[in-house]
C-alpha cells in the first residue's frame, strides 16, 4: 500500500461465502443476481450506492431482473450494482437521501502493465531502451513482468520470434479455477492446482503452434521458475499471493504473440490459540534495539511501563493479518459476540462468523493475509514482543491488495465495520489520488463515532499540498497523516510531505534500514521481514495513539491526536516538511496524557 519499499511480492484472491443469516437487516437477493466478492480492476466497476434502505434495495431488484448486486456492508446500507450505468441507477433511487457514484477501482501501476495490450508491452519496452526497440521485447517483459532472466532453451525459443501484429497467433488461455467478472483473472485456494489450457489459441495460417509457458512465484516460495512446453500445464503452488502466468504462442512461420496474467492464491485459515512468543522475550531477541529499532527510537519501548495500549483496539485496514503468527495472536481483537464457524450471525451485525474480523474483499470471515503486508503494519502497531502499544488489540480488516489494487467501495465498508464494531484507531497504510463521496462518508461516520484515523502520507516523494493524495488529505478533526523519517529523523527519500496536510513523521525505514515485522504463512517459515515506507511509519503512529489513549480512555480521537502533534521531537529536516516539524515521541506523548488525569482535559 502506498507504493511500499518491500522485499516480497504480491498477492490477491477471491471467493464466495454463504448466505445464513439471522440480520434482517441483509436484503434477500435472488443468487442468480448476487455478486459475492469485489471487482478486482476497472473493467470490471459497477454503481457504488450508500444509503439504500432494505426495503428500496429489495424493490430495485425485483424490478430490474439484470441488476447484480454486491452486499458490502448492509448495516450501512453501502452496496455496489452491476449490470446498469450510472444514469439509469441514478434514475431509480432517491438522490436527496442515498449516495450514488460510479464505482472507482484504485490500480497499481504493476497492473496496469499486465494488463495492457501486446502493443503496448512492446512500447513499454521501447520506451525503457530510449525509444528503440534494442532488445526482444519478450526478453524484456520477462525481466519486467515476472523477474526472470530467460536462457538456454527457452531463450532461443523467443530469440527466434518474428513481431508483426497483422500475421501473429490468437493466444487463448483458458483455467480450471473460479475467475472474476470478465475473467481476466484467476483466483484459488491454497492446496488447489490450476490447469493452464492454451489450446484454443490459433495460427492465422493454420499452421501448428509450439508454446512456451513460465509461471513465476511469490520470493517466499519454495519454487522457481516454472516453464513449460506443451499446449498445457499444471501448476500447484505452495505459498499464497500474486503469481504470474506467461505464454508465448508461435507459429510454424516464427511469429509469435504472448499472454500475461496474474495469478492469485488464498488461504482462509482459521483462527487458532497459542503458542505465541510471551513479551519477555524481546530482551532476549533484540536486547540492543537492532533489528525492532523503531519502537526503541520513538520511546514507545521506553514508556511501556506507563502504557501498553491495553484496552484500545486498533484495526488494520490492508491485506488482511496472519492471525496465528505467534507474535500477533495474543493480541488479536475477538468478537466475542459470534461463535465462530456456525454460518449465522450470532451478534446481527450483519457479518456471518466474524470473530477476527472481516475479508470484505472476498466476502467471508477470514480476515487472512496473503501478501504480508497487513501483517508487517499489525506488528508495529501491536505485538506483546515488539509493537508500540504492546497489549493493543489488532482487530483485522481485510480489504486491499497489494499488486492488484483495490476497490473503494470495499475499503469504505470496512471503514464502517471497524468502528461499528469498536476500533478505537483505524490504521490505513494505503493512497489514492481521488476524492471520493462515499469514502469521505465513512471518514466522516468515523469522525461521529470518536475514533481516530491515522493514515500514509505516501511514497512519492510528492508533496501533498501541491497534489492531494487521499485519504492523507482528508482534513478531518480525527485524522493524521504520517510521512516516513530516517533512522536520523530526517525525511526519508521516497516519503510525501506537506507542511500543511502531513502533520507527523515517523520511523519508515530505508533500503539500508528496513523496518522488521511480522509476516504471512510461508513455506519457508519466514516469520520477520523487512519492509519500508510510510505504510510502516503510519501504523507506529497509530500504535504511540493506543499508548496515549490507554493512559486515559476518556480522551477524544481529537485530543489524542493533538498530544501527539504538540509532543513531537523537533527535528530542523523536517520543518517546513511536516506540520509539526517532528517525529512521533511515545514518551513526551505518554506524560502529556498523564497530566490530563484527574483534571480537565484538554
Amino acid at each position: 500500500m502506498k507504493n511500499s519499499i518491500l522485499i516480497l511480492a504480491g498477492a490477491m484472491a477471491l471467493t464466495a461465502c454463504g448466505s445464513k443469516s439471522h440480520n434482517s437487516a441483509i436484503p434477500v437477493i435472488p443468487k442468480n443476481q448476487t455478486v459475492y466478492y469485489a471487482p478486482t480492476g476497472k473493467t470490471e466497476t459497477g454503481v457504488i450506492v450508500s444509503g439504500i434502505s432494505k426495503s428500496a434495495l429489495e424493490k430495485l431488484v425485483a424490478q430490474n431482473k439484470q441488476l447484480r448486486v454486491r452486499i458490502v456492508n448492509p448495516l450501512r446500507g453501502l452496496y455496489e450494482f452491476f449490470g446498469q450505468d450510472l444514469r439509469t441507477v441514478t434514475a431509480e433511487v432517491d438522490t436527496k437521501s442515498v449516495l450514488v457514484e460510479q464505482n472507482s477501482y484504485v490500480d497499481s501501476p504493476r497492473k496496469k502493465v499486465l494488463d495492457s495490450n501486446w502493443s503496448n508491452l512492446k512500447n513499454l519496452a521501447t520506451a525503457s531502451s530510449g525509444g528503440q526497440l534494442n532488445d526482444n521485447p519478450l526478453v524484456y517483459l520477462y525481466k519486467k513482468l515476472q523477474g526472470v532472466t530467460v536462457t538456454g532453451p527457452q531463450l532461443d525459443f523467443v530469440n527466434s520470434c518474428h513481431f508483426d501484429e497483422s500475421r501473429a497467433p490468437k493466444v487463448t488461455v483458458l483455467t480450471s479455477q473460479p475467475q472474476n467478472l470478465q475473467k481476466t483473472m484467476t483466483f484459488f485456494d491454497l492446496g488447489q492446482s490450476v490447469n493452464l489450457d492454451g489450446d484454443q489459441s490459433q495460427s492465422l495460417d493454420g499452421s501448428a503452434l509450439s508454446y512456451q509457458w513460465l509461471v513465476t512465484v511469490p520470493e517466499d516460495s519454495d519454487l522457481g521458475p516454472t516453464f513449460g512446453s506443451s499446449s498445457q500445464m499444471n501448476f500447484t503452488p505452495d505459498t499464497t499471493g500474486m503469481h504470474i502466468y506467461s505464454l508465448v504462442v508461435k507459429d510454424s512461420n516464427g511469429f509469435c504473440n504472448a499472454k500475461f496474467r496474474y495469478m492469485y492464491v488464498s488461504a482462509k485459515d482459521p483462527f487458532k490459540v497459542g503458542p505465541y512468543f510471551p513479551a519477555s522475550l524481546l530482551a532476549k531477541v533484540d536486547p540492543n534495539g537492532k533489528m525492532f529499532w523503531p519502537v526503541f527510537q520513538v520511546g514507545s519501548v521506553a514508556g511501556w511501563p506507563q502504557s501498553t495500549g491495553r484496552g484500545v483496539t486498533i484495526a488494520v485496514i490492508d491485506s488482511g493479518v496472519n492471525y496465528n503468527h505467534p507474535a500477533l495472536q495474543p493480541n488479536i481483537w475477538q468478537n466475542i459476540g459470534e461463535i465462530p464457524d456456525n454460518q449465522i450471525d450470532d451478534d446481527n451485525n450483519g457479518f456471518i462468523d466474524d470473530y477476527v474480523g472481516y475479508n470484505f474483499s472476498q466476502n467471508d470471515a477470514y480476515p487472512f493475509d496473503d501478501y504480508g503486508h497487513g501483517s508487517h503494519v499489525a506488528g508495529i502497531a501491536a505485538s506483546q514482543l515488539f509493537g508500540a502499544a504492546r497489549e493493543a488489540h489488532i482487530m483485522p480488516v481485510k480489504a486491499t491488495f497489494i499488486g492488484n489494487g483495490f476497490d473503494i467501495a470495499t475499503v469504505a465498508g470496512a471503514v464502517e465495520y471497524a468502528v461499528d464494531n469498536g476500533a478505537n484507531v483505524i490504521n490505513m497504510s494505503v493512497g489514492w489520488q481521488d476524492d471520493y463521496p462515499v469514502m469521505r462518508q465513512a471518514f466522516e461516520y468515523a469522525q461521529k463515532h470518536d475514533v481516530l484515523i491515522v493514515v500514509a502520507a505516501g511514497n512519492d516523494s510528492s508533496n501533498n499540498d501541491a497534489v492531494a493524495d487521499y485519504p492523507a488529505n482528508y482534513n478531518f478533526d480525527n485524522v493524521i497523516a504520517v510521512a516516513a523519517s530516517d533512522r536520523k529523523n530526517n525525511l526519508a527519500f521516497y516519503s510525501n510531505f506537506g507542511a500543511h496536510n502531513v502533520p507527523i513523521a515517523a520511523p519508515g525505514g530505508t533500503q539500508n534500514k528496513m523496518v522488521w515485522s511480522a509476516y504471512k504463512k510461508n513455506p519457508r517459515n519466514l516469520l520477520f521481514v523487512g519492509m519500508a515506507g510510510t505504510s510502516m511509519a503510519s501504523p507506529l503512529v497509530a500504535g504511540v495513539a493506543a499508548q496515549v489513549w490507554g493512559v486515559n480512555p476518556g480522551m477524544t480521537a481529537q485530543q489524542v491526536k493533538q498530544i501527539l502533534l504538540s509532543t513531537t521531537k523537533y527535528s530542523a529536516a523536517l520543518a517546513g516538511k511536516v506540520t509539526s516539524g517532528g517525529v512521533v515521541d511515545a514518551q513526551a506523548a505518554i506524560a502529556a496524557a498523564e497530566k490530563t488525569l484527574g483534571s480537565p482535559l484538554l
